[in-house]
């Protein structure tokens, strides 16, 4: 897309429209991306990811690292929530205290369950201990999801679903689950001069063709995830541009492994030969990915392993035949799944699932309400469930996501391997990237063989704009909307 010559120009609401429902708008819950989202905007960090996932400053202006298990966050002065309340280290302990309590739930629990103490050393200045070493420490402390809310609220226990108040660059205005989330700019916002934009409209569109014909119209000036499909159609239209990224998430199959027949890792192993990755990407995604016969890890990442890319290189031969040793021929497996027409995890669903059957497997589909589907995700109440990710964190650690005991799949699929968990913990614990890197292959090839996740492609991924949408850049990972406070509408 273009850049405008022009300088910004401030005012207008962007109308985003977002793929899904956010599930909550909890400050330390949300898992989801339409949630995060919108408590992007509402919330600040100590640190976040910039244009070029690098990390930069958010609330904390600088940071010191005095010794390998200590770092201290200098906060801003004159941070404002929006209710005038003076934000504090206090406001930082409380935060951490409750995203670090594992009954929250917090999606970056598994990054930063390392950290033994965080305290509050003046008004402006907060220390976090350590357990020990941890090389990935500063990206995981800027991944969304670890906003600082008032540590007032947070005792007084107040509903965050609908008491949004932050210090991030936009102030909570209204919202209707499912209807439609509103926000405002908030003119005391910390940094100078933004946002540009006088607010936001978040309105959820699930069915992905609406949410195209709603960017095509003009009724939508941003529609997150544009199909595969769809990204072939922009040339059509010269108001609109698309942003993508290739590998910039994968899909993945989850498996709940202490339900029959999935508790026999060899069933798991045969639906991983059962898959033909090349034929689903052609089926499924228009050709908008890539196949992954091996790790999740891609080959853009320092910690790449090549030796497994073809661990489970289709072969419904095998898969017929760990499934007779298994003794599982015909045994039925469920899918819960989106509504079959729907293309992110739909029909990628529909086609594993005719491959299973062909081995010898009962694959029976569950097409579910987008909402009934998170839901089933967040509390593990599915047997197999297609998902994607994007990628956590700009490091190899992402991996912990799928297979660290603590993090949100693996509480959903029931999957813990000790020796996989230790692994992680020394690989964010050496600062050698060699020796990190051959804890990562030792965890990927363990992880493969036990295969509670299938990953079957990197997919594609991208959002689309009207072209007079300017400043905006698509991130598949891990700050998509970090960008917002310096969108403005070149109209």
């Amino acid at each position: 897309m273009a850049a405008s010559t022009r300088p910004p120009k401030k005012g207008g609401t962007l109308k985003i429209a977002l793929n899904q429902e956010a599930n909550t708008v909890d400050p330390h819950r949300s898992k989801d991306i339409a949630g995060t989202h919108i408590k992007g905007m509402l919330y600040s960090q100590l640190l976040k990811y910039g244009r070029d996932l690098q990390v930069q400053p958010d609330v904390a202006e600088r940071y010191d690292n005095p010794d390998p298990t200590t770092w201290i966050f200098h906060l801003r002065q004159g941070v404002k929530f929006h209710d005038g309340v003076d934000l504090t280290a206090d406001d930082v302990v409380a935060s951490y205290q409750r995203i670090l309590d594992p009954s929250i739930g917090s999606p970056v629990y598994v990054f930063i369950k390392g950290i033994s103490s965080v305290t509050a050393l003046d008004p402006s200045t907060v220390q976090f201990k350590l357990s020990g070493p941890q090389a990935t420490f500063l990206p995981a402390i800027a991944l969304a999801g670890q906003y600082i809310a008032q540590k007032a609220k947070i005792q007084a226990n107040v509903d965050f679903e609908t008491d949004m108040v932050g210090t991030g660059p936009f102030k909570f205005v209204s919202r209707t689950p499912g209807v439609e989330t509103k926000v405002e700019r908030n003119p005391d916002y910390f940094v100078q001069g933004l946002p540009y934009l006088d607010g936001i409209t978040y309105t959820p569109i699930f069915d992905d063709s609406a949410r195209m014909n709603a960017l095509k119209s003009g009724d939508a000036d941003l529609a997150t995830y544009v199909t595969w499909a769809a990204m072939s159609e922009f040339d059509q239209y010269p108001q609109l541009a698309l942003q993508s990224q290739k590998a910039g998430g994968y899909v993945q199959l989850d498996l709940k492994v202490d339900q029959p027949p999935l508790d026999n890792v060899k069933v798991r192993q045969a639906i991983s030969y059962a898959i033909d990755r090349d034929a689903l990407i052609k089926t499924a995604t228009s050709g908008r990915g890539e196949p992954c016969y091996g790790g999740p890890i891609p080959s853009w990442m320092w910690a790449y392993d090549a030796d497994i890319e073809n661990m489970y290189r289709y072969n419904p031969d095998k898969a017929r035949q760990l499934l007779q040793e298994a003794g599982a021929q015909g045994a039925t497996i469920e899918f819960t799944t989106w509504p079959t027409d729907t293309e992110l995890f739909g029909r990628p669903s529909v086609v594993v699932a005719n491959y299973l059957k062909q081995v010898g497997l009962n694959a029976v589909l569950k097409p579910v309400s987008n909402a009934e589907w998170a839901q089933a995700r967040a509390q593990g109440t599915y047997q197999a469930l297609v998902n994607g990710n994007l990628y956590a964190i700009p490091d190899p650690d992402f991996v912990g996501t799928l297979w660290e005991k603590g993090s949100t799949i693996t509480a959903a699929t029931h999957f813990s391997d000790p020796q996989i968990d230790s692994w992680l913990q020394q690989a964010r614990t050496v600062g050698d990237q060699a020796q990190r890197k051959a804890l990562y292959d030792q965890v990927q090839a363990r992880a493969m063989d036990e295969i509670p996740t299938v990953i079957l492609f990197y997919r594609e991924q991208g959002d689309g704009t009207q072209k007079d949408v300017q400043g905006y850049q698509f991130l598949a990972s891990p700050g998509a909307f970090n960008t917002l406070p310096e969108t403005w509408l070149d109209r």
